[in-house]
């Protein structure tokens, strides 16, 4: 029999809140599960064993129930394992887009906006189960998540605008709020000059932990777009922009440099 200390009790509560979030299926979520199947049938053979009117039956139950037992305590220790590696939380922060559909009843800003990024982003939503926090900059409406229902409008972002949105503190308070609610880890900024000025300088107030990884698209639209596709599969992204160290340049008086930003972060899943 199995014994009568739960060896999955320490990993209950971690399990109940990480499943809903889980961001891969190889993870120590998946792993757990597969411990409690193996456990279970591991049960039934026992009481099976105890059951069985033929020595046969009983010795086939028994060596299937002790590997059984092997596997919970293998999966055990790779759950372990898993759990010990970073927990990547993306987060996307994206311009609104020129082209739009133009349906006169209000759309979700998902569906409104119509530009190669968000045909991207729709394409690789399914892959990611639909798993991607994200905020949308708009000239119009400010920030806005991608299930915001917006008219149809036409307003550009321009230095001006740009100006607006750091003055008032409305999107640097906006995004603290949503940054602290998801405790993001790898966080993506896309979009034109004004947008990343107003989301970088957002984002540099919000208080961001050491550890939480900054990078902006760069380069022409080919290259933001690969980029973009790249990071959203948790695939390398050496030709971003790491904004952090934009930060410092800026804050000791120096030029900021590109580098590296192939920092992978771990697929895991977000507690």
């Amino acid at each position: 029999m199995l014994s009568r200390v739960d060896p999955l009790a320490p990993f209950s509560r971690w399990y109940a809140r990480a499943l809903a979030g889980a961001w891969e299926g190889a993870s120590a979520c998946e792993a757990v599960l597969s411990a409690l199947r193996c456990r279970r049938t591991a049960v039934l053979h026992a009481q099976r064993e105890r059951a069985a009117d033929r020595p046969q039956h009983a010795a086939y139950y028994r060596e299937e129930a002790q590997r059984l037992r092997g596997i919970v305590r293998d999966e055990l220790r790779r759950a372990r394992a898993l759990r010990a590696q970073p927990v990547r939380q993306p987060y996307l922060l994206i311009a609104c887009s020129d082209t739009k559909r133009h349906d006169a009843q209000p759309l979700r800003a998902m569906d409104r906006y119509d530009g190669p990024a968000y045909r991207v982003l729709r394409n690789s939503l399914p892959v990611l189960d639909n798993r991607l926090p994200m905020r949308i900059l708009s000239a119009q409406f400010g920030l806005i998540s991608a299930q915001t229902c917006i008219p149809d409008y036409n307003r550009r972002m321009d230095e001006a605008r740009a100006q607006q949105f750091l003055d008032d503190g409305k999107v640097r308070r906006d995004l603290a709020a949503d940054i602290a609610r998801v405790r993001p880890t790898d966080i993506l900024v896309m979009g034109g000059a004004h947008y990343r000025r107003v989301l970088t300088e957002a984002l540099r107030d919000a208080g961001l932990p050491a550890h939480v990884r900054v990078l902006a698209v760069q380069g022409g639209i080919g290259e933001q777009l690969g980029q973009l596709r790249r990071w959203l599969h948790n695939e390398s992204v050496t030709d971003t922009r790491d904004v952090r160290t934009a930060w410092h340049a800026h804050l000791s008086g120096g030029q900021a440099a590109l580098v590296p930003a192939d920092r992978r972060m771990s697929p895991q899943i977000s507690a």
